[in-house]
């Protein structure tokens, strides 16, 4: 494969996880990792989080289901092809919708993935996603 291709097919996984996410869809997210892929989250002050294998993995996403709603915007993909394997840094902008006694809320999460990839045959996987929380806001959803 050339640059571009990899360039391509690393960031259309990139974009699938997000949609995955934002769909509900735990296993599909699941089968975007190696078998023994891991989603491992860092956040402030506390120890990260480790999900090993595509059966934590699933279960750590599916956490998502308590929201009424989500979306997660992708952006900034800066792969890196020059090592092996190849690695990259995405941004995302994260948005949680949940109801509550008083009113329905938004959660913003900003992170950025550090991903190191793999390739599984003819398509590539997930190794490795750390997602490292920058910072939250937790705050009244205001609706028109």
């Amino acid at each position: 494969m050339i640059d571009a291709e990899v360039r391509n097919a690393l960031r259309d996984l990139v974009y699938r996880y997000a949609s995955g996410l934002d769909r509900r869809r735990s296993d599909a997210i699941a089968g975007l990792f190696t078998e023994d892929g891991e989603l491992v989250i860092h956040e402030r002050d506390v120890p990260p989080r480790t999900y090993r294998g595509r059966a934590e993995i699933a279960e750590a996403t599916a956490t998502l289901d308590r929201f009424a709603m989500t979306h997660h915007l992708v952006g900034n993909h800066l792969p890196d092809l020059t090592g092996d394997p190849p690695t990259a840094e995405t941004y995302c902008d994260a948005r949680h919708v949940y109801e509550t006694p008083q009113g329905p809320r938004v959660f913003v999460m900003v992170a950025r993935y550090l991903d190191t990839f793999a390739r599984d045959g003819d398509a590539w996987l997930f190794a490795s996603r750390h997602v490292h929380v920058d910072w939250t806001e937790d705050r009244p959803l205001v609706q028109d």
